[in-house]
């Protein structure tokens, strides 16, 4: 599946930059436009409107982009994984997956686009994250002032959410074990997610236990001089004798952010007895 997945992200290049120049030409998707809803009308107009609304354009059309390239990734490697279940063999099977890739069924169309939101986090919201947005939009002295407060909330619920579910903790998902019951190929997906995050997870915490890499600075004024005078860096990995800072990575900082501050905690907590023993 992994050559039909990388086929498929170079195929969906191209539909990918036509909605991109879309987007930015228009202000809208092309899914929008086909369903006749008008882009929000914008507080500023003619070239100074043109000049504010950039970045906003810019954030919808890469994600156009890139929600391109994933859907038509996960369409071939589903496309693939269905002729594998056939009784074709060889030639037969490679045919079959192109006739899938090339007039798929609702299910298959579903599969990849639920793939595609997942891997922008796009999903839908799940009941607890549907009660914050409902909480958000809750009036208050006669505005939504939780709107301007909080003004995101499903991105980055849904960052949490898959860096939980490449953990440990994703062993704890009802949905996994539920398609485990059903012999449903997704959970194969889901259960190597959690092994390949936990393998990931265990080494990025041997990486911050010989001090390869750091969490955020010391509050305490002498060890934050000693930790910048020996060359450190916060939320840095050391590669090579260079500190290079992770964040500049979503969303594997989250990740490597609650690892560094896990077991900052707990050297806390053993110097902290240490001091009380």
């Amino acid at each position: 599946e992994v050559p039909a997945d990388a086929i498929g992200a170079i195929q969906g290049i191209p539909e990918g930059l036509r909605s991109f120049l879309y987007v930015m030409r228009n202000g809208m998707t092309p899914e929008a436009a086909l369903k006749y809803e008008l882009p929000r009308v914008s507080a500023f107009t003619g070239k100074v409107g043109l000049f504010v609304n950039v970045p906003t354009r810019l954030m919808s059309a890469a994600d156009q982009l890139f929600y391109h390239i994933n859907y038509r990734a996960a369409l071939n490697a589903e496309a693939v994984r269905v002729a594998r279940r056939s009784p074709k063999m060889g030639m037969g099977q490679v045919e079959r997956a192109a006739e899938l890739v090339s007039n798929p069924s609702t299910e298959l169309i579903e599969k990849a686009v639920k793939t595609a939101e997942y891997n922008l986090f796009r999903e839908e919201p799940d009941s607890a994250i549907r009660l914050l947005l409902n909480l958000r939009e809750t009036e208050f002295l006669g505005a939504p002032w939780f709107r301007f407060l909080v003004p995101f909330i499903r991105t980055p619920a849904n960052l949490l959410k898959v860096s939980l579910g490449h953990s440990p903790m994703g062993l704890l998902q009802g949905k996994m074990w539920a398609e485990l019951a059903r012999k449903d190929p997704g959970f194969a997906d889901k259960f190597a997610s959690v092994l390949l995050g936990t393998a990931v997870a265990s080494t990025v915490a041997l990486y911050f236990a010989k001090g390869n890499m750091t969490g955020a600075a010391p509050r305490n004024a002498a060890e934050r001089d000693a930790f910048y005078g020996a060359g450190k860096k916060p939320h840095a990995v050391r590669i090579g004798g260079h500190w290079i800072p992770y964040n500049r990575f979503p969303p594997y900082d989250i990740a490597f952010n609650m690892i560094g501050s896990t077991i900052e905690a707990q050297e806390l907590d053993e110097i902290t007895a240490s001091a009380v023993a």
